[in-house]
């Protein structure tokens, strides 16, 4: 049976996050363009590459709308300026992308279909899977689908449902309803890379918005944690430090748990880190942790706009 909504249905905006992406652009960009689903409009973020992002972009796509930062200003920072071009455009959804991402033919007609036919506001992921699509990629197996008896269980008997309601949603590829962007805003620029994803589907659910796959949507990822200059310490610090953000910014929490929660995070990592003999970890552990702490007023005044927006959008203003 054939889904395809008509070219006057909802507008797609396509926002996709460049940094150094020259190896995997290219293809993105080009699946993107393939889509069975033809409302949609594409803008490229890019955050100060380093390589020939830009001149691929612009020697491949010619009329491809893609904006330069200066200088790397982070993932969600990005996001947002797509988001913000996307939306003044009239887009009903935005799905972002990260840059090695392919989409299957079909990935943004099914999540379009899906999302007209359950007649929510929600956040809708596709089925992620492994750049060479012979399995689920590991963070979204991990994090999405074996945090669902129910996925789980369907796909043991090879029968998958049409869509899924979830905990958790991975943002590599995820698309979200222009209702639930008006009722709790964007992204969190104070997540520089990682972790803005879970920060904000958090945000949507304590707003009373789904969080949804899509099994029938399908994309292809990468997953490359990082580019191989950047080094493995970097990268390390970005996950410690935005895990410290999340836990200081749970709504659901107190101030002083949330205090206490980040801070045996912090200690658990030094421990751990300096019982193992490195003791270099264990030290930037406790810098990465004070880092965090240096930052704590700018932290609890986005904890409470998200929570005047999350308590508008719960007594039906903008939904």
């Amino acid at each position: 049976m054939n889904h395809t909504p008509e070219k006057s249905g909802p507008l797609v905006g396509v926002v996709v996050v460049t940094y150094n992406g020259s190896y995997w652009i290219g293809s993105c960009i080009k699946s993107i363009q393939g889509s069975t689903y033809s409302n949609i409009v594409i803008v490229v973020i890019d955050n100060a590459s380093r390589d020939d992002t830009v001149l691929i972009l612009e020697k491949e796509f010619p009329g491809l709308k893609v904006i330069q930062f200066p200088r790397n200003r982070g993932y969600a920072a990005a996001s947002n300026k797509g988001i913000e071009v996307v939306m003044s455009l009239g887009a009903e959804f935005v799905l972002i992308l990260n840059q090695d991402i392919v989409l299957e033919e079909k990935c943004i007609e099914e999540m379009v279909w899906a999302a007209q036919e359950k007649g929510s506001s929600a956040i809708y992921s596709p089925f992620q899977l492994s750049y060479d699509g012979e399995h689920l990629d590991p963070i979204f197996a991990r994090n999405v689908v074996g945090k669902s008896a129910e996925i789980v269980s369907d796909l043991w008997r090879g029968r998958l449902a049409r869509t899924y309601q979830v905990e958790e949603i991975i943002g590599a590829a995820m698309m979200v309803h222009s209702r639930v962007l008006k009722s709790i805003g964007m992204l969190d620029e104070l997540f520089f890379m990682y972790g803005e994803d879970s920060d904000y589907c958090r945000r949507a659910k304590c707003a009373g918005f789904y969080l949804c796959i899509v099994p029938s949507a399908v994309v292809r990822h990468w997953h490359a944690l990082a580019q191989p200059t950047e080094g493995q310490s970097r990268v390390d610090f970005f996950f410690e430090r935005s895990e410290l953000l999340y836990l200081l910014k749970d709504p659901t929490q107190t101030f002083v748990h949330r205090i206490l929660k980040a801070t045996w995070c912090s200690f658990r990592g030094f421990w751990w880190n300096f019982r193992r003999g490195q003791i270099r970890r264990a030290a930037e552990s406790i810098q990465t942790y004070f880092s965090v702490v240096k930052k704590l007023p700018y932290i609890e005044r986005a904890c409470r706009i998200d929570s005047r927006m999350i308590k508008k959008a719960l007594m039906g203003d903008g939904k």
